[in-house]
């Protein structure tokens, strides 16, 4: 049904837009910054805030420019009647120009905190807004996706003024739990008309059934292994090179190897299904995503133990939080 703009409450209107801008996973994004800042150093509270607010901004640039460059496909999807856009709930024109203020917005930001920021920030710029623009017509974008998110990781290492081995494990990291996320995005919409790269390797649905090439299953079970690796290696470097104390590094190994195991589980569970469910696949990786952001921080906590706790406590309580006040349900949000 088409909405009225004019008849929505103010809380009607900033649950719209929270949905468009996708407000509920900012913190998510903002978390891979923060990430990064911590390979290098403990991070204070107004840097925290900073790089909250400038990768937050782009972030929902991003996501509404997605929206408005996939309004025409939108506009024939019956599963996507109630977004925001298509459902008239938010003028394209309303959203064009919020989106560039954003970016605008962000990018003097960067300039004010670093110009160094601001030269990777606009790098990196280039690389989002080429997902959020192209994602229906070129097959590229899902490796700009995960350079965007892998630069976050080098967003917040500049600002605390450097690079190290944990980072770049952290950038590998990152890049592959991105490149799964939209992997795992397509394969929401793996029935709709969209030429991805799910659908050119051979994934399809049949009679409700998910069918896979023979060599999907054993890469996925690698790949996901390669990652848990990957944060071992990440907390023992901390030892090795950054003065973690050796009594730390134990309990960080001991929680990463049963958080590890659960999220592997998981992961494996929501890639490997055998009935194609779209809301069961959206609820999967939208738990994927939050516990993957998680995971990263247990992994840091021999480098800055007051800072994970903080923000362990806060991503959670974001997503619940904004979930609510945009979806009226905490848990799982619509995509």
């Amino acid at each position: 049904m088409h909405k009225n703009n004019d008849n929505l409450t103010l809380k009607d209107k900033f649950a719209e837009w929270g949905r468009l801008v996708r407000l509920h996973t900012v913190a998510a994004s903002a978390t891979v910054a923060f990430i990064g800042h911590l390979t290098v150093a403990p991070i204070d509270f107004g840097t925290a805030i900073a790089l909250f607010v400038i990768v937050s901004l782009i972030h929902m640039a991003g996501c509404t420019l997605n929206d408005l460059y996939d309004l025409e496909y939108d506009n024939n999807d019956p599963e996507k009647v109630n977004r925001p856009l298509v459902s008239g709930a938010i003028t394209p024109e309303s959203a064009w120009g919020v989106s560039y203020t954003m970016i605008f917005v962000a990018l003097i930001l960067m300039m004010i905190v670093d110009p160094v920021l601001f030269l990777v920030g606009a790098i990196l710029l280039v690389f989002g807004l080429h997902y959020n623009t192209q994602s229906k017509d070129s097959l590229l974008t899902d490796f700009s996706f995960a350079i965007w998110e892998t630069g976050l990781v080098l967003v917040g290492a500049v600002i605390a003024g450097g690079f190290n081995i944990v980072t770049a494990m952290f950038c590998a990291f990152i890049f592959i739990q991105a490149f799964y996320q939209i992997q795992e995005g397509s394969m929401k919409d793996i029935r709709g008309p969209e030429n991805t790269l799910l659908k050119r390797i051979g994934v399809r649905v049949e009679d409700c059934k998910m069918v896979y090439p023979s060599w999907f299953k054993s890469t996925t079970y690698g790949v996901k292994l390669f990652q848990v690796v990957l944060i071992w290696l990440a907390i023992y470097a901390q030892y090795a090179f950054n003065g973690a104390t050796f009594s730390i590094f134990v309990g960080a190994v001991l929680v990463a190897v049963a958080v590890n195991s659960i999220v592997f589980i998981h992961s494996v569970s929501v890639w490997l299904v055998d009935e194609f469910d779209r809301d069961e696949i959206i609820k999967g990786f939208t738990i994927h995503e939050l516990t993957g952001a998680i995971i990263a921080l247990l992994a840091l906590y021999p480098s800055a133990p007051g800072n994970i706790v903080n923000l362990i406590v806060f991503i959670p309580l974001w997503v619940l939080a904004v979930n609510y006040l945009i979806h009226k349900e905490a848990l799982i949000p619509s995509i």
